[in-house]
């Protein structure tokens, strides 16, 4: 799973002997900045329950082992979940600015703006800028700084 997503699976309970009994369930092993649920976390043995787990953007990457434990009045059991947690890929996002952000000009005359753009996540990427609203009659004309 990615950070900052949602992995869920069922986990499956069964009576081996005797009548059925209240099983109540835990899960632990998490990584740092993980939670878990288990809905619902008691069940009836021969019922499952649905495990939700939720990693953040700074959960670490990592392979890790969930223990998922039963607990009902003839004992505990223990279940072992792989639980791998891969680096988001971020898609690239980025700002713009306009400076200045507004401007005026006397007929037959020229303004200028810088536009300056940065990424604001995952890596550097081409941005293709374009200019609209310009009074009939004008045009834009670009000078990339490099």
């Amino acid at each position: 799973m990615a950070q900052g997503s949602v992995a869920t699976t069922t986990v499956s309970t069964a009576t081996v002997s005797g009548a059925a009994q209240t099983v109540a369930l835990s899960v632990s092993g998490l990584p740092a900045d993980a939670s878990a649920s288990l809905t619902p976390s008691s069940v009836t043995s021969g019922s499952s329950s649905a495990l939700s787990v939720q990693t953040s953007s700074t959960t670490p990457a990592g392979t890790y082992s969930l223990l998922i434990t039963g607990t009902a009045t003839s004992g505990s059991h223990i279940a072992n979940y792989s639980l791998k947690v891969t680096t988001a890929v971020t898609t690239g996002t980025f700002s713009i600015l306009a400076s200045p952000s507004s401007g005026s000009a006397k007929l037959n005359s020229s303004i200028s703006t810088s536009i300056v753009t940065a990424a604001t996540g995952g890596s550097a990427q081409t941005v293709k800028l374009s200019a609209s609203g310009l009074p009939s009659g004008r045009r834009r004309v670009s000078r990339p700084r490099r």
